[in-house]
């Protein structure tokens, strides 16, 4: 679910049809089931009894939200609803599918909020936006008129910085062919300057560029969310450390003790 592990995707490209890939959190669900079943019995033993008590309050508190969370989404309501718009098995139900295999769309649950989806539902109309927006380029619009105002060419595209060379005749307006998320931010290289960033109509991202010749960056830094579990993260495994080598230690010095005895 991160960059690191993107050859994993390229290596089995059926994997994009999964629609939700976070629920490959089951594997993760699983493994801690199995150390949950490993420190049992270290957990009830008098010296962890605070530990343990900790442990019951979490687990006390998810329940909770979980329950309320099903009571509020699994409700008869919300199923009949489902139920009743759910697709019949159709010769065009059928093409339907073929349609989306073959171009690779995403449910619309996948596409970003902006996006024009009633247009991209209607695949003629996908491939021509497809031919008319080619990946990883960019283009400069007149504020005014919505002509042809420069050159915007990709001089580096990687996962979060893409970096322009921008020839702009006149105050322009650029829309980057890549899809829209809330956190990107544009930059002329060597000022502070931070251009806003909005999305067009069809989700891509679209921001007013200055005249003249520069280097322009388009970035997503890091939020305030992702620094944080990165954080979480080094804790826990200073933490973990931590914790073997304390078990080591303890280790080490029962075993001293039984060889002296």
């Amino acid at each position: 679910m991160t960059k690191f592990s993107s050859f994993i995707w390229q290596m089995a490209p059926f994997m994009k049809f999964l629609q939700y890939p976070f629920r490959l959190n089951i594997l993760l669900v699983l493994s801690v089931a199995a150390l949950a079943a490993v420190a049992g019995p270290h957990l009830l033993q008098p010296r962890s009894r605070m530990i343990m008590l900790f442990l019951c309050v979490v687990v006390a508190g998810w329940l909770r939200r979980d329950v309320r969370s099903s009571m509020e989404f699994f409700s008869v309501s919300v199923w009949r609803t489902a139920l009743a718009r759910r697709p019949r098995v159709t010769p065009e139900w059928t093409e339907a599918i073929r349609q989306a295999v073959r171009t690779q769309i995403d449910a619309s649950a996948m596409w970003p909020k902006p996006a024009n989806l009633t247009a991209l539902r209607d695949y003629a109309a996908f491939d021509r936006f497809v031919a008319t927006h080619p990946p990883k380029t960019a283009r400069l619009e007149a504020l005014s008129t919505g002509q042809s105002s420069g050159t915007a060419r990709v001089e580096s595209w990687q996962p979060r910085r893409v970096m322009l060379k921008i020839e702009a005749l006149r105050d322009s307006q650029l829309t980057l062919n890549h899809f829209y998320y809330v956190g990107w931010q544009g930059r002329i290289d060597g000022t502070e300057t931070i251009l806003t960033v909005s999305p067009s109509p069809d989700g891509l991202i679209q921001f007013d560029v200055p005249k003249g010749d520069y280097d322009l960056i388009v970035e997503l830094p890091k939020d305030r969310a992702e620094r944080a579990g990165k954080v979480i993260s080094l804790v826990s495994l200073a933490l973990l450390g931590g914790a073997a080598i304390w078990a080591g230690l303890g280790a080490n010095r029962a075993g001293r003790a039984a060889a002296a005895s």
